[in-house]
């Protein structure tokens, strides 16, 4: 069953692999445009198009087909594996899993799922994710990921009234990882802010920027809050600097004339990314994701 709707870009959201590795069901939603995105909902209820996810890049391996070279790897998040296939749509992404093949590094991924049926077993949903951007990451931030990730997920399964000891177990071995490690449970994780490296140069531009614009933050939270604490404008102009910049400075101009809005709100926006250090501005016209973080061996 499909409807016609307008575009509205949809949200990348934390989702587990031991959840997304469940999907209840799956449609294709016709947009106004003429084009299509697909819609999932997993056994757990949570409806998404596109995910962030953290985890440990454990796989890499190319295949070729009609020419084309498609870079396929699997993640591991300690609850499963994603499965992430980067093509020529997505050549950043292959490059980046091509020059990893051999490392056991950190990784965090923003992109679409895809569900892939074998011909030979209709009842087989695989998701698959296909990168719009892939970085490196670090131990806090995929630890952090990875509590409100599994807060999230043990809201829904009792939302849901499920019992099953495909999740509890599951949860309940990372978060004996967590606490042997001396890292807090995800009950208080909500009080932990993301770790993401910052040189000194940028806090003491981000500390200018606040006392310049102390009322940028209030008007942008009115906003709705999405569950990776940013509101929805925040979201969407983070994941655009990413794809955009991938690595590399992103015109302000160029954002805002892909989100539609004018100078007053970019301002409010970014100063907010600022604070929240997943971005450093460079110069007034031009903006930088947080990208620097340490590779580190598992």
């Amino acid at each position: 069953m499909s409807s016609i709707q307008k575009f509205a870009r949809e949200p990348a959201k934390r989702v587990l692999a031991v959840e997304l590795s469940r999907i209840k069901e799956s449609s294709i939603i016709e947009l106004e445009d003429g084009k299509t995105k697909n819609l999932i909902e997993t056994e757990a209820g949570t409806q998404l198009n596109r995910v962030f996810i953290v985890g440990i890049l454990t796989e890499v391996e190319s295949s070729k087909k009609d020419n084309a070279i498609t870079m396929k790897a699997r993640i591991n998040d300690m609850t499963g594996n994603f499965i992430v296939h980067a093509g020529q749509y997505q050549p950043e992404a292959a490059a980046f899993l091509q020059a990893n093949m051999n490392n056991n590094i950190i990784v965090a991924v923003i992109g679409k799922v895809n569900i892939y049926t074998p011909a030979d077993d209709p009842n087989t949903k695989i998701p698959i994710i296909r990168p719009e951007f892939i970085t490196l990451s670090d131990k806090d931030t995929r630890n952090y990921w990875i509590q409100e990730a599994i807060t999230k997920l043990e809201q829904n399964i009792k939302t849901k009234g499920i019992e099953d000891s495909y999740y509890t177990t599951k949860i309940e071995t990372v978060k004996n990882f967590l606490m042997e490690n001396s890292l807090p449970s995800s009950k208080s994780s909500e009080t932990i802010p993301p770790k993401i490296p910052i040189t000194a140069s940028q806090q003491e531009q981000t500390q200018s920027t606040s006392s310049q614009n102390p009322e940028s933050i209030h008007s942008s939270s009115k906003l709705a809050v999405l569950d990776n604490g940013l509101t929805e404008q925040e979201n969407y102009a983070l994941e655009l600097i990413c794809e955009k910049g991938n690595g590399k400075i992103v015109s302000v101009a160029s954002i805002m004339k892909e989100m539609e809005i004018g100078q007053t709100e970019i301002e409010a926006i970014l100063h907010s990314l600022q604070v929240k250090k997943l971005i450093t501005r460079k110069m007034p016209a031009f903006v930088e994701p947080v990208t620097n973080f340490s590779q580190v061996p598992v």
